[in-house]
């Protein structure tokens, strides 16, 4: 995952990343929100979450994120239930 700006001296650690990206997020910055995504759905920092990650890719792509937006379309994809 690309560092965050502010946040690439921890990104060797996933439990600081997530801290440091939680801060930032919390403030309404649409890429943390994106990152806190990329973070639950991967399982860094946080148990796997695929329900956890489509909530931050969809904060992300409210506030304007135009890959948040993205990996919240695949996230859906990925997890819909097959018709038949």
């Amino acid at each position: 995952m690309p560092a965050y700006p502010g946040c690439d001296k921890v990104s060797h650690d996933d439990a600081e990343l997530f801290r440091c990206l939680k801060d930032a997020s919390e403030k309404g910055d649409p890429l943390a929100e994106h990152r806190m995504g990329d973070l639950h759905e991967a399982g860094r920092g946080v148990p796997r979450d695929p329900a956890e990650a489509a909530k931050w890719f969809r904060m992300a792509a409210d506030s304007g994120d135009a890959k948040g937006k993205e990996n919240l379309e695949k996230l859906k994809d990925l997890y819909r239930p097959e018709t038949k």
